[in-house]
């Protein structure tokens, strides 16, 4: 992803623009109400509603989940009056994300050694969780990497918004994860990771497309046979 970033980045036509807000810390202040709507509702999601017993069915429940999480950020945004670019999903730099996010895409494919398995065929039980996971990936990084730490960066500064942002990815994954309690630490801190990771590389790509496209196909790779 490094060597991948690198290169990219001394094209000439890929050079983020840095994002301010008019009142950074009343955007901070309304990030983190969001955020507390966020985990309440995923809390009582994951506590009263039953798990499908699937693969598949979990991961559309996360979907859904996902796309229930999103209504308040998407109503905050209208409401406000603030383009999709304050969202991560800026016109300017869609083009060159999307490029880096295939080349990560195929990188992790690659490495993790499934190529003979798209060779061979995609079942339709793998492509439904491609789909699941496309899904959960645009819609979990435009909240998290676009919306929280575009804004908590612009509050707190970009390396503590950052990092602010990927302690609140963990803190969100919590309730989901209380159904496996012997192995709650080791999810926690492979979401720690997970959450600092994309979130460099949203700060390097200034763009919500290249980690949600790498993510969904690097979550999907566990799924091929």
């Amino acid at each position: 992803m490094i060597a991948v970033i690198w290169l990219v980045q001394l094209s000439k036509s890929f050079k983020p623009q840095p994002l301010g807000f008019r009142y950074p810390r009343r955007e901070g202040y309304v990030s983190l109400g969001l955020f507390a709507l966020l985990l309440v509702f995923a809390f009582f999601f994951f506590t009263s509603v039953a798990k499908p017993a699937d693969p598949i069915g979990l991961l559309w429940q996360r979907l859904a989940v996902a796309g229930i999480s999103a209504l308040p950020f998407i109503l905050a945004l209208l409401v406000r009056g603030q383009p999709p670019r304050s969202a991560g999903w800026g016109r300017a730099m869609l083009g060159s994300s999307f490029r880096v996010g295939l080349a990560l895409a195929f990188l992790t494919i690659f490495l993790r050694g499934k190529i003979y398995s798209l060779i061979n065929g995609v079942s339709s039980a793998e492509m439904y969780a491609l789909l699941a996971w496309v899904g959960i990936s645009l819609v979990e990084e435009s909240i998290f990497r676009g919306y929280l730490q575009l804004r908590l960066s612009s509050w707190l500064g970009d390396r503590w918004g950052w990092l602010a942002s990927a302690g609140l990815f963990v803190v969100w994954q919590v309730p989901r994860l209380m159904a496996n309690p012997a192995n709650l630490l080791v999810n926690l801190g492979l979401a720690a990771v997970q959450g600092l990771i994309l979130g460099w590389l949203v700060r390097k790509s200034g763009h919500v497309l290249a980690g949600a496209l790498y993510r969904a196909i690097s979550e999907w790779a566990g799924y091929l046979l």
